[in-house]
């Protein structure tokens, strides 16, 4: 769970409201690392998430720091399994891996993209790809974004909670 003992003068412990900003989501601020007042009025619009990677470790850590913050997390190992439970889950946003076995992620993202109720729905390619010719070809097919993924622990949480904080603190999502 989140710490309780980080110094912060904005622990849930001690949060007040200011200008009808509410409470915000228990772990919150363990999680962004910053005092969540900054943003003003917080309003979680993304609730589903849907994780593709088949690193076992990264869809561990990935789903344990969005599921401490109250999204529902949706994860697939590969992208044939990612293709099939998109058939049963309609996310607000994907985070999508490259390279994987049996369907790597520029095919997903191609039928995710082909398909005009899936068009709409944001992809974040978070890979550990740096080669150009992957991030042309992904946003030439409708990826919304393009992360390399970084190899430090903390850089890689840092990462995740940016990726939050345009996705749900900054962005217009539509319904």
């Amino acid at each position: 769970g989140p710490s309780t003992s980080t110094p912060s003068p904005c622990r849930p412990t001690t949060w007040r409201r200011t200008n009808g900003c509410p409470r915000p989501p228990p772990g919150l601020i363990d999680f962004l690392g910053v005092c969540p007042t900054i943003y003003g009025r917080l309003e979680l619009s993304v609730n589903r998430i849907y994780i593709v990677d088949d690193e076992p470790d990264i869809l561990e850590l990935v789903q344990y720091n969005l599921e401490k913050e109250g999204f529902a997390v949706y994860t697939a190992g590969n992208g044939k399994e990612a293709l099939e439970i998109a058939d049963q889950v309609v996310p607000d946003l994907i985070l999508l891996d490259l390279k994987m076995p049996r369907i790597d992620g520029v095919e997903v993202l191609r039928q995710l993209k082909s398909d005009p109720d899936w068009r709409k729905i944001p992809v974040v390619i978070l890979t550990t790809s740096t080669v150009p010719k992957d991030i042309n070809t992904c946003y030439e097919i409708g990826a919304n974004s393009f992360v390399t993924k970084p190899i430090v622990y903390t850089d890689f949480v840092n990462t995740l909670a940016r990726i939050n904080r345009y996705w749900v603190d900054t962005s217009s999502l539509p319904e």
